[in-house]
């Protein structure tokens, strides 16, 4: 009741930032040696529907105009992400983009993704051959997600759809050396290949300093998300950075 009454007044929405990113899913099908997911000794599954509308609503009378539909979690896991994507896009968004690791990502999903208004879809590939991806990502699905990403170009390419295709390269020491490597196997087809060195997140991974990047790509400090960007991990809680568990502020429950 509360909460009705409050959405009848004149201005009931404070402003918000124009980016939000949205966990949905806190879930990875993959254990990357930079990213916090892999450590963290609890995951939140899929967030809850009713959740998700409420925050991309207010978000959106708040101001907000931009939205990822991931933060620490691999998107396509939940299988409701092409109703969200179409849900925010008929909402007014004006920009609505995922990140995924690929692996997932089928010729019938990609085609999905597409029909339903995906503004753009970024791949992240850490290395640029079998062996160094599976060091670096735990597994090894190098040749299947390099050739999901050609598919989805080609898909692309074929329908006329306007989606924009990224590729993000966390370079650690072992791999600091295969970002054109990776840009060969994958000229042609992406828009962007985006690089950037593997940090320490504020302490929240634990790949040693004997591991991480050197000054070979560029890197914005500090993290401008911490002053433009609003997080909400998918069991609920709104945090000033896509890290779960840290800096966590407060509960959208």
């Amino acid at each position: 009741m509360a909460r009705k009454a409050f959405r009848k007044k004149s201005k009931p929405y404070a402003t918000v930032s124009k980016k939000i990113k949205i966990d949905v899913c806190g879930i990875c099908n993959q254990r990357c040696i930079f990213c916090p997911n892999a450590i963290q000794n609890k995951h939140h599954g899929n967030i809850d529907d009713q959740l998700f509308c409420e925050i991309i609503h207010d978000a959106y009378h708040a101001g907000a105009r931009e939205l990822a539909i991931s933060a620490t979690g691999e998107p396509l896991l939940n299988t409701k992400l092409e109703e969200y994507i179409t849900k925010a896009k008929k909402l007014g968004y004006e920009y609505v983009f995922i990140n995924t690791n690929g692996v997932l990502l089928n010729e019938c999903r990609a085609k999905s993704l597409m029909e339903c208004g995906l503004d753009s879809i970024k791949f992240s590939i850490n290395a640029g051959d079998p062996k160094t991806y599976c060091l670096v990502h735990g597994n090894d699905n190098f040749n299947a997600v390099i050739e999901n990403i050609k598919k989805f170009g080609q898909l692309r390419r074929d329908t006329g759809n306007r989606c924009k295709l990224y590729v993000s390269f966390v370079a650690v020491k072992e791999t600091i050396n295969q970002a054109e490597k990776l840009s060969s196997l994958l000229s042609g087809c992406v828009d962007e290949l985006i690089t950037m060195n593997a940090v320490t997140r504020g302490g929240g991974i634990s790949v040693p300093n004997s591991m991480l990047g050197n000054d070979s790509f560029s890197f914005s400090y500090p993290c401008g998300q911490l002053f433009d960007t609003a997080v909400v991990l998918a069991e609920g809680y709104m945090t000033i950075s896509r890290h779960r568990g840290l800096y966590c502020k407060a509960d959208c429950l």
